[in-house]
């Protein structure tokens, strides 16, 4: 429940412009967490909840 209720709060657009493919976002110990491809090489990122990204 904790995950749902953090996912308005979520600025999307640096994920969007992750990797070179669609991101996957998923929900990974108490936090966002997403994944891309991004010139061969895995590009992930964990949501920072003080900046919204």
């Amino acid at each position: 429940m904790e995950a749902l209720t953090l996912l308005p709060a979520i600025d999307f657009t640096e994920v969007q412009e992750l990797g070179d493919v669609p991101t996957t976002v998923r929900w990974i110990s108490h936090s966002w967490h997403a994944v891309s491809i991004k010139d061969g090489q895995i590009a992930d990122a964990a949501w920072n909840p003080a900046t919204r990204q």
